[in-house]
């Protein structure tokens, strides 16, 4: 069963398809008749996840967030290559490297290219979390939004790369935006 659906915007009319399964599918020139579903590899994860955000980079579609969901599982997947190699990103949100304990259900992500640098949002079940640089199972998330919509659910994000606009929708307390520029250094301002 499909559980997320993503398209990309350059190079346009690729999409990564998710599934309650886990698996992940990648179909290129998906607006045209009748393209190949590929599966990618196997991202190792646990069988009882569930694919709930795949975030593509606007400017290279390449460059892939996964996003698994449910407790005790190993939560975030990057790909630099379109999904033929992965790396375990959630770092300090993961209680264990394994994925069990206590850390939050990840919901949902966004990649999105500021300037120079990449900035790297995730979503969970106690608020909004961001990072520049991913490194693995060390990579460390921060907390943004706090001052906004505390630890609430963050359910939903989006970003406009045409004029910066971030959207973040939360689980019962109301949707959030804000404009990012190339300039912004500081994301807590959200």
């Amino acid at each position: 069963k499909i559980s997320v659906l993503s398209s990309s915007i350059s190079p346009p009319n690729i999409l990564y398809v998710g599934t309650q399964n886990k698996r992940i599918y990648r179909v290129d020139n998906a607006n045209i008749g009748d393209p190949a579903v590929v599966q990618l590899s196997n991202i190792p994860t646990a069988s009882n996840a569930y694919c709930t955000d795949i975030a593509i980079n606007p400017t290279n579609a390449d460059e892939i967030l996964v996003v698994y969901s449910n407790y005790s599982i190993y939560s975030l997947f990057h790909s630099t290559d379109a999904g033929q190699s992965w790396n375990k990103v959630a770092g300090n949100l993961e209680q264990n490297p394994s994925g069990s304990g206590n850390g939050p259900s990840c919901r949902t992500a966004a990649i999105i290219p500021l300037g120079n640098d990449t900035l790297y949002l995730v979503g969970t079940t106690v608020g909004l979390f961001s990072t520049y640089n991913l490194n693995g199972d060390s990579t460390v998330w921060e907390q943004i939004g706090h001052t906004a919509f505390g630890s609430t659910i963050v359910e939903y994000i989006t970003y406009r790369q045409s004029d910066g606009l971030l959207v973040v929708g939360t689980f019962g307390n109301g949707v959030y935006q804000t404009h990012l520029t190339p300039s912004a250094t500081n994301v807590n301002t959200i």
